[in-house]
């Protein structure tokens, strides 16, 4: 019985791992659209995005199923929950990169601006965030998953320039003013993915100390809690 229920617990790790890196890809992908304006990497995004809605599902079965068969103690109840809570947050991240790609055909004039560099940026930081989320997660890293969160701060400032540069573009050019409102919705759109992945670092750092972010701030809290996992 023992057996049955660490080989559970081992999928659902392995699971969340695997979604990680479909969603890597997935965020990679929308990036390419941006940049290339391809309606078979557009295609791509809807299809991946399917992809990661079945995986989503899986999990959720495989988390449900421990807590009501095998009634995890504590420090498991805290990883299975924990992977409950990534899961909702992975699957709106592809969702989002779904979207983004769609978006990008209508973005032409705008290719090759100062703004859509900045836009791309933030996409490559996003794409950080998740892996650094992801390793965190894999290594049980606490402090990785909190280096994560404190990444968030490039992804706004990243998105403020942005929004500066495409008001200016409204203003001045008159091509350009058309386009600049769905520019302006991709980079909010990497903007909420950096506040997703801010949610499963959050989330992978629950998993391994029982304990939200905000009451870890210090290196001291940091150090305790891993001892406590150890």
């Amino acid at each position: 019985m023992r057996n049955l229920y660490m080989a559970q617990l081992d999928g659902i790790n392995n699971n969340v791992i695997d979604m990680g890196l479909v969603l890597g890809n997935a965020i990679e992908n929308s990036i390419l659209c941006l940049k290339d304006n391809d309606e078979k990497l557009v295609k791509a995004a809807k299809e991946i995005e399917l992809d990661i809605d079945k995986m989503e599902k899986n999990i959720e079965s495989q988390c449900l199923n421990v807590i009501l068969q095998q009634q995890p103690v504590a420090s498991d109840f805290h990883f299975v929950s924990a992977a409950l809570k990534m899961i909702t947050d992975m699957e709106r991240i592809g969702d989002i990169t779904d979207d983004i790609a769609s978006l990008s055909v209508m973005i032409k004039v705008c290719r090759g601006s100062k703004a859509l560099e900045d836009i791309i940026r933030m996409g490559k930081i996003t794409v950080e965030m998740l892996k650094g989320s992801i390793d965190a997660y894999v290594n049980r890293d606490v402090k990785a998953a909190l280096n994560v969160c404190k990444t968030d701060d490039r992804v706004d400032d990243y998105f403020n320039k942005v929004k500066d540069q495409l008001i200016n573009m409204i203003k001045t050019d008159a091509e350009g003013a058309e386009e600049a409102p769905d520019a302006l919705m991709v980079a909010k759109y990497f903007e909420r993915l950096g506040d997703h992945c801010v949610n499963l670092a959050e989330w992978v750092i629950y998993a391994f100390t029982g304990k939200h972010k905000d009451h870890l701030d210090s290196l001291e809290d940091i150090d305790e809690a891993i001892k406590d996992i150890l």
